[in-house]
């Protein structure tokens, strides 16, 4: 069965994670680096040099069983002027030359819509979607258990007006999705 491409599957590079790094300032240049959330072990390198119009990026790709390719490529960048001050950076997507705040690396880097990939949660059902808002509310909460689990205590930095909200959110979700499952089990038992 085809699926899309998820975001989440590819390369993110982000122009505000860049600028927050110095890359973006003319001269600049060195390696970009992606690395793996859990074991910290280096999962990506590309080289870079930042003129202060564009970033050429200097890599390696290959598709699957393919030999590798050298890839050099030249991204324009862009500022805008907010009306509160200071400068925003943006890539300018060689596809569709939009500007964009983050490209997605497969061959080459481009933004989601022309790799026409979308973003994990928008291919699962309506289940599984509740069940990944209720986790990763728990685990914004610092709870990394259960749905069975209580719901997890206030931390020390969060008022309680928004403690409260999330555990009256929270509670909505569960029933619904109890409520998903009572569905589900009475279609299950119709056609057995």
């Amino acid at each position: 069965m085809f699926s899309k491409p998820t975001v989440e599957g590819m390369r993110r590079l982000s122009i505000f994670s860049m600028h927050k790094h110095g890359v973006l300032e003319a001269g600049q240049s060195g390696n970009w680096l992606w690395q793996d959330a859990d074991t910290r072990e280096e999962t990506g390198r590309i080289g870079y040099f930042c003129d202060g119009h564009s970033l050429r990026l200097k890599y390696r790709s290959r598709d699957w069983g393919c030999e590798w390719e050298s890839i050099e490529e030249t991204i324009l960048l862009s500022k805008t002027y907010p009306n509160y001050g200071g400068v925003r950076n943006w890539f300018i997507c060689p596809s569709c030359h939009k500007r964009r705040g983050v490209l997605y690396g497969g061959k080459y880097f481009r933004c989601r819509e022309c790799y026409g990939a979308c973003y994990q949660t928008q291919l699962e059902d309506t289940k599984s979607r509740a069940l990944t808002k209720i986790y990763r509310r728990r685990h914004k909460l610092g709870e990394y258990g259960g749905l069975g689990e209580p719901f997890p205590q206030k931390p020390k930095w969060m008022r309680w007006a928004t403690y409260n909200r999330l555990y009256e959110v929270d509670a909505r979700e569960n029933e619904s999705l109890c409520q998903m499952e009572w569905v589900w089990l009475g279609k299950l038992r119709r056609k057995s």
